[in-house]
């Protein structure tokens, strides 16, 4: 090791010189190649988007147009929020309006096609995510609907944090929890809450406290998008507001 080398008189002195500017050159070109390439994983799907002259801005996963570029989502910021004893940490990506009219529609189309009340689906996903995509419960449940991974499985998606492939997930499973209860929309919302089984067990909504509030805010919030879907009916030139506009 060159460590351990000493200089002595003589032979020994050049022989130290020629290892000290052998080192040299490695250094040197280790400096110039660079650290050696790692294998990176494997990327998760991308989202393209771009912002049309209009002002709307486009979301896909298979870009058809020069114009789309990688998504970045905007900085992000982590909240904590408790529900009578539940506590979930959510990370909240504070987008700008225009992204959450995107979101929006998107869900009232995923409604749609579901044969769901759009209201009722904007309630659901504000009560279970605060619109957040990539919001992570205690519990594991995970995206917009909180889908457990066994449930996400059952309904057949990939990428719980992908707002499509999430919500579409979610408006399955609610609308076969909704079949289920000979279309009982209270029991339907609980046993999304707290599964059917629970439901089944007891009869009717479980008592517990969780499932009670969760079923108090999900009617409150729904409520409130079909008054203000009804204002903007009346009205059309009204700006909804910005957190119960519906398609």
């Amino acid at each position: 090791m060159l460590g351990e080398q000493t200089q002595r008189p003589g032979s020994g002195g050049a022989k130290f010189g020629a290892l000290r500017r052998s080192a040299w050159v490695l250094v040197c070109t280790l400096l110039l190649v660079g650290p050696v390439a790692r294998p990176q994983p494997a990327a998760a799907e991308d989202v393209y988007t771009y912002r049309s002259s209009n002002g709307v801005q486009h979301f896909t996963n298979v870009p058809t147009d020069r114009r789309f570029q990688t998504f970045s989502p905007p900085a992000q910021r982590v909240t904590t929020f408790s529900l009578k004893g539940r506590s979930a940490t959510r990370q909240a990506a504070w987008a700008d309006a225009t992204v959450g009219r995107e979101l929006r529609e998107l869900i009232s189309e995923t409604a749609s096609r579901f044969d769901l009340e759009p209201a009722l689906m904007h309630a659901v996903v504000r009560a279970e995510s605060g619109f957040d995509p990539r919001a992570v419960s205690s519990t594991g449940a995970r995206g917009l609907m909180q889908l457990m991974p066994e449930t996400a499985r059952e309904v057949g998606v990939r990428d719980v944090f992908h707002p499509r492939q999430n919500l579409e997930g979610g408006a399955s499973y609610l609308r076969g929890l909704i079949d289920r209860f000979s279309g009982d929309v209270h029991l339907a919302l609980a046993a999304y809450n707290a599964g059917p089984g629970a439901v089944e067990a007891h009869g009717g909504i479980p008592p517990y406290a969780e499932t009670e509030e969760y079923l108090r805010r999900v009617l409150r919030f729904r409520r409130e998008y079909l008054r203000e879907a009804l204002r903007v009916q009346r009205n059309p030139g009204r700006k909804p507001d910005r957190h119960v506009r519906l398609r």
